[in-house]
């Protein structure tokens, strides 16, 4: 019976070894050196306003100026360069808002972590609400409208540099599945108050791995052999 035991132990040590989750998956990444998808504004690539270039989506979104790309007045949290989001539908300012076709398709059951710092560019912007949305379009690209909505939210402006995490957001559907994600940035609120949005990140959770429930049926179908070689003869 002691023989039995030690066997046991020695064959279900390696199964709770055994990795119970794959990498996550970066889909936007607003830290240096990555920056994938130009999450850090560094660069003037991958994302969109809607004045120079007009777009279905952007105009769907209520965009009507370019991407706002500054280095002053308001403070970024990674690197030199940040996005504006405001609005002022009195004057020509417009509403200034972003886009982004990110490139992922969705996979179904997919859930997201998004993750961005936000603070103010020009006068206290309490008064303002940023709104975020994870989204795919009618056609997959900016010629369409906003179709199946993932997540959303939306979060108050801040006079101080604050960082805003949404953990375990969105579940993807059969009729999401296979599309492409976008993510958009939005304002709404008090006229005349602009927001500093920077650093922003955005990943897919990692499911657990084949190999990792594998190695769980195992570990189960060795504690019913163990139980049963513990019953005495």
């Amino acid at each position: 019976m002691k023989l039995h035991h030690k066997f046991a132990l020695l064959i279900f040590a390696p199964a709770l070894l055994t990795p119970m989750s794959s990498a996550a998956t970066v889909i936007i990444d607003g830290t240096a050196p990555g920056y994938t998808n130009n999450g850090s504004f560094e660069t003037t690539t991958g994302w969109q306003g809607n004045e120079t270039t007009v777009t279905n989506l952007g105009t769907n979104l209520g965009i009507t100026r370019n991407v706002q790309y500054r280095t002053a007045n308001g403070t970024p949290t990674d690197g030199i360069t940040y996005a504006v989001i405001g609005q002022n539908t009195a004057s020509a300012t417009g509403v200034m808002g972003i886009f982004l076709n990110t490139g992922y398709d969705l996979v179904l059951g997919d859930t997201f972590n998004l993750s961005f710092w936000h603070g103010s560019h020009s006068a206290a912007s309490s008064g303002l609400s940023i709104n975020w949305q994870l989204f795919t379009s009618t056609t997959g690209t900016e010629t369409g409208v906003v179709q199946d909505v993932v997540a959303f939210g939306f979060v108050s402006g801040s006079a101080t540099n604050v960082q805003e995490i949404q953990a375990g957001i969105g579940s993807v559907t059969g009729a999401s599945a296979g599309k492409r994600l976008f993510l958009s940035f939005t304002p709404s609120g008090s006229n005349g108050q602009f927001a500093m949005l920077d650093e922003i990140n955005l990943t897919v959770i990692p499911e657990p791995s084949s190999a990792g429930l594998l190695g769980l049926a195992g570990t189960c179908l060795l504690l019913r052999r163990r139980r049963a070689s513990l019953v005495p003869e």
